[in-house]
């Protein structure tokens, strides 16, 4: 099991090389514009190129133009202080679900990645990296090469993936127990801690080293 105790020295090890300046990643946390959680700015579309996607000129255009307003109506739908395992069996489906405004966000960004780029795959990447950016605690990130086969989810299910996973408290604990032993992650949020960890047992452990 991923986050076995047996295995902390080596998840810890994963952690602290990934935010030691190795992976550009590890600068995406900082570089996310935090000073306006509503809306994206140049800022974000930076911070998400750390993670080797890139959000199309078009859709930046449109993002802080004639789509602006829309835009800051679902982000300020979407609560800012609310953890993923907070959310109810009850509210899941207003709150992450198709009809929810995550939802619906990702939807318009990955509906304009995917028209600039003539349906490329990973638009539904891109998509997902900002909205985690604005919403750190709620919103997980999902990769193509590293969550998809890691936790067997696509882009339609990994958001209910992430929510049963984190459900479970025990898997809180070590999470925040692998989180504390490494001090340059006191800032992130524990989806983001699960997120490295995940990314890095298949980038690193399987010998397929990216600079992401």
């Amino acid at each position: 099991m991923l986050l076995a105790p047996e295995r902390n020295e080596e998840v810890v090890g994963w952690l602290r090389d990934y935010l030691g300046g190795t992976y550009s990643g590890g600068a995406f946390d900082r570089a996310i514009d935090h000073d306006y959680p509503n809306e994206f700015t140049q800022r974000d579309f930076d911070a998400v190129a750390k993670l080797k996607v890139a959000v199309l000129k078009p859709t930046q255009a449109w993002l802080k133009g004639d789509g602006r307003a829309e835009v800051s109506r679902l982000l300020n739908a979407i609560d800012q202080d609310l953890d993923i395992w907070d959310v109810t069996e009850e509210d899941f489906d207003e709150i992450l679900g198709e009809n929810g405004p995550a939802w619906r966000l990702w939807k318009l960004i990955e509906g304009l990645q995917k028209e600039g780029r003539a349906g490329h795959a990973g638009t539904g990447v891109t998509a997902g990296k900002l909205l985690h950016g604005k919403r750190p605690r709620l919103i997980p990130i999902y990769d193509d090469k590293a969550v998809k086969p890691t936790l067997h989810v696509t882009d339609v299910n990994v958001w209910g993936a992430f929510w049963c996973i984190l459900r479970n408290e025990d898997v809180r604990t070590r999470l925040d127990e692998i989180q504390q032993s490494v001090p340059e992650s006191a800032e992130l949020s524990t989806l983001r801690v699960l997120d490295i960890v995940v990314w890095m047992s298949a980038n690193v452990a399987d010998g397929q080293v990216s600079s992401d």
